[in-house]
């Protein structure tokens, strides 16, 4: 399946698990599992696996997160997409529901790239201000790159 097939399946997968959850507690319990399993995924080259070894893994996140979870829609939407062999989807569907997640609260995520190291504080500080001018909550990824430092 072609890339951008694929986008479209996990975005299918991450709307039907955002409109299947009612109430805004379990829409962010939900995002921070998700996001606990797909850090977790992170260093594996999941596109990479054998399909026998990655229904194999499939199954063991299943059982770990069973065993350790409370969220029933979470635990059935990795049965479901572990049953149509779609768990290697799980790092595009998260951001999917992330984006819808952040729609529905009003969130606005940005890239803030400075040239000089800036500790959290700082960046707080620069997500207040902007939240203030745009009316949205703001959330910045910071990076550092010294290159960007004029002269």
């Amino acid at each position: 399946m072609i890339k951008s097939q694929q986008v479209t399946v996990a975005s299918k997968y991450a709307q039907a698990l955002f409109d299947l959850i009612d109430n805004e507690q379990m829409l962010r319990r939900t995002l921070d599992q998700l996001q606990m399993i797909v850090d977790g995924l992170k260093n594996l080259e999941l596109h990479l696996l054998d399909k026998t070894l990655l229904s194999d893994l499939s199954v063991t996140i299943l059982d770990y997160f069973s065993a350790r979870a409370d969220n029933h829609f979470l635990k059935r939407f990795l049965l479901l997409i572990s049953d149509h062999q779609r768990f290697d989807y799980l790092p595009m569907i998260f951001a999917e529901y992330q984006r819808l997640c952040d729609q529905h609260f009003g969130i606005v995520r940005g890239l803030l790239i400075t040239a000089t190291k800036i500790d959290t504080k700082q960046i707080h500080e620069v997500e207040e201000i902007v939240t203030s001018k745009i009316g949205k909550k703001v959330l910045f990824e910071h990076k550092f790159d010294e290159s960007i430092l004029g002269g």
